[in-house]
């Protein structure tokens, strides 16, 4: 579990705890600490991909609610879009304290939720005709939310912003699609755009680069996108390294780390794994560990 210690509303964190997660009732939602205090909760995801339950803890660890929602109770609830068992909390705060819930593949749905009352504000479908596959939501503004769409439209062109493997622009007040940033390609690969984080002016995305088969990666890459105009300002590449993760800033802010769990193939080898510290967009340090399976 991890706890997003930057953040000064709702923090996220996920865990896979077994099977059948999906209890038979809910605990609601929560009252917030105050609006100073930082991080100001912890959200626990269990899942087993057939469902999944949200829990809400204090910045210490104690479950202030064990069921904070769950596909069961969200199914009952009339709900349009209940949630499923491939879910993703936000990975930073939001401007209004809600916690924004990640429906990924073959739902494609945002939720917008009240961490005090539990109900669900509004849902935002993102497929827009197609596997969209959403990774992350961040929100840069009252009226601007990003969010990094790892799935492609193979025939694109039916509706509007449906060619996928992209950055989606979304109001998250309405809530509705406002626009999309298509992410630079490299020959034969797919963007896949997994994470994105606010750092400063600009969204950092993580682009994956996979194969449509994800029969290979190329090395991931972070793309800086400017949130005044959605422009990208620079590309940041990560040699010899694949399946990259959420850009995460330190506490200073002086440095970024990225994990890379790298390329997975169809066997199941892994290569190793690596840490990098990005202290400059030009200069890269790499850390390297070992995995060990016990």
């Amino acid at each position: 579990m991890r706890s997003l210690t930057r953040a000064t509303g709702w923090g996220g964190a996920a865990l896979l705890w077994g099977c059948n997660v999906t209890p038979g009732g809910t605990t609601g939602g929560v009252d917030q600490p105050a609006a100073g205090d930082c991080p100001r909760g912890v959200v626990a995801t269990q899942s087993d991909y057939q469902s999944s339950e949200l829990a809400l803890l204090s910045p210490d660890g104690q479950v202030k609610s064990v069921a904070f929602l769950s596909s069961a109770s969200t199914a009952t609830s009339g709900l349009a879009a209940p949630l499923s068992g491939d879910l993703v909390v936000s990975g930073s705060r939001t401007l209004s304290g809600e916690i924004v819930l990640v429906d990924r593949l073959l739902t494609n749905v945002v939720s917008f939720t009240n961490p005090k009352t539990a109900e669900v504000r509004a849902q935002l479908p993102i497929g827009t005709g197609f596997e969209s596959n959403p990774q992350d939501y961040v929100q840069v503004a009252e009226h601007k939310a990003y969010v990094p769409r790892l799935g492609e439209n193979a025939s694109p062109g039916q509706q509007a912003y449906d060619s996928g493997s992209d950055l989606l622009v979304l109001d998250p007040s309405v809530p509705q699609i406002t626009g999309s940033v298509a992410m630079p390609v490299k020959p034969g690969f797919r963007p896949n755009p997994a994470a994105v984080t606010l750092f400063g002016g600009e969204a950092l995305v993580v682009l994956q680069h996979a194969r449509a088969d994800y029969s290979a990666m190329a090395d991931s890459e972070i793309v800086a996108v400017s949130v005044a105009d959605d422009s990208i300002s620079y590309r940041l590449a990560l040699k010899g390294l694949q399946n990259c993760g959420r850009v995460e800033p330190s506490p200073s802010a002086e440095f970024l780390a990225v994990a890379c769990s790298a390329f997975v193939d169809r066997k199941g080898a892994v290569p190793e794994l690596s840490l990098i510290h990005i202290s400059e967009p030009t200069r890269l340090r790499r850390i390297s560990y070992a995995v060990f399976c016990l």
